[in-house]
This record gives structure tokens, C-alpha cells and sequence, in this order.
């Protein structure tokens, strides 16, 4: 599999990178997204991977592994190469050291801001969960482990194959 073309850095960094299993997982995502969203004429949305990310001018940065907006949803900050705002999708990929606050801290923190879909992937146990908020609270909208597909309520026609993000066992 080729990188992402939006991938800016030297081979170095980003072999490096791509040897660990969350890396990999994040690049092949990133990729999936960008073919769905940005390939289209006009881009349904962006794709941002490792972005500081300001839920407000005041707020704490965080940086979640992936976030996703889509048209009209323009939270980039050109200036400070920063987004500023609630993203549409957010995504983590689980490691030992993120597991306790991707699932429950960024969990209830996603939730409380808005972002309207929170995917948590586990590479270690090629385990997709999807999660959609409704009423303000999250509820499980698409879950696959091993092989299946993996459906977004929020990107229509978006269909994830497991095979696609995960490395072979």
C-alpha cells in the first residue's frame, strides 16, 4: 500500500511511523477517508491526521489521531495551521499507554462538544467501533472485529472493510 499523498515529511519520519501497527492503521484510514471525501468533485470534507485541535479559542489542545470535517464545516485556522472548532468525526487509535482516555476521557469529552461520530479502533484486536451522536449522547452505530465492514452513518456510502485497515494476521 502506498502512503497518502498529504503525508509531508521525510522518508525517514514517515518509515519510522509506519512501522508501528497503530501508524499503518492510521495511514490506511487516513487514505479511506481521503478517497471517499476529498476525491470528489466538490470534496465532501478533509481529512486531518494528527491535528491540534481547539474545541475553543480558550480550550486545552488535544490531538486526535484523525479528524474529519465535512464542506461547509471549515474549522481550519490557515494562519496558525490549527483547527479551531467542533470536527464532524474524530478518530483514536488505541494504544496501552491512550486506552483509559480514548474510551472514556476523549469518549465523554467528544460527546460533551458535539463531534457527531467517534470511531475507536483497537489494531491489537482488529476491532472497529462506531459511535453516533444522538440526543447528545453516544450510541453504538456500526462494530466489527477480525473481518466485516464498517458503515458511517454520518458518510454515507462509506464502507470500511477491515482487510482494508488492518494488517494481515
Amino acid at each position: 500500500m502506498s502512503l497518502p499523498d498529504y503525508i509531508i515529511a521525510s522518508d525517514n519520519i514517515v518509515e519510522e511511523v509506519y512501522r508501528s501497527r497503530h501508524g499503518r492503521t492510521l495511514f490506511k484510514l487516513c487514505t479511506v477517508f481521503s478517497r471517499h471525501l476529498e476525491e470528489k468533485k466538490p470534496p465532501l470534507g478533509r481529512v486531518y491526521p494528527e491535528t491540534d485541535l481547539y474545541f475553543s479559542i480558550t480550550s486545552p489542545k488535544y490531538i486526535p489521531d484523525i479528524s474529519v470535517t465535512l464542506a461547509g464545516n471549515d474549522i481550519l485556522n490557515r494562519e496558525r495551521d490549527v483547527l479551531i472548532g467542533v470536527p464532524d468525526l474524530i478518530v483514536e487509535v488505541l494504544s496501552a499507554s491512550s486506552f483509559m482516555s480514548d474510551t472514556d476521557t476523549k469518549f465523554q469529552l467528544y460527546q460533551a462538544q458535539g463531534v457527531k461520530e467517534y470511531w475507536i479502533i483497537s489494531a491489537e484486536q482488529r476491532l472497529i467501533t462506531v459511535y453516533q451522536l444522538v440526543n447528545g449522547q453516544y450510541q453504538t452505530a456500526s462494530l466489527a472485529s477480525i473481518t466485516g465492514m464498517i458503515h458511517s452513518p454520518l458518510l454515507p456510502g462509506l464502507q470500511v472493510r477491515l482487510e482494508e485497515v488492518f494488517d494481515s494476521m
